[in-house]
């Protein structure tokens, strides 16, 4: 969590990024919950993320098994999951899109 919010302050500090449809220079907030290691939760807090603060980009949690649960409702809602910590070829397997 530490690396993704000093990458957003960097961003920040050098004008923003620049994403299709928006204004260039678009500042990067960081949001996030806490999955308590738990599959459910991270279901939860993946489908919160999509559906209630509407993020433009989803950073998978640590553990293939959270990042599995994350990737399975990224998948649902036809979004992104960027794997960043789930390491398990069983994640791979299930041929995400």
């Amino acid at each position: 969590m530490a690396g993704l919010q000093a990458w957003a302050a960097d961003v920040n500090r050098a004008g923003g990024i620049r994403l299709k449809g928006q204004a260039p220079g678009s500042s990067i907030e960081t949001v996030h919950y806490d999955d308590c290691s738990k599959r459910a939760v991270a279901k939860s807090a993946t489908e919160r993320l999509i559906t209630q603060d509407r993020v433009d980009l989803l950073f998978g949690p640590y553990s293939g098994l959270l990042t599995q649960a994350a990737a399975e409702v990224s998948e649902a809602h036809g979004r992104l999951l960027w794997n960043q910590g789930g390491a398990s070829d069983s994640i791979y397997e299930k041929g995400f899109k």
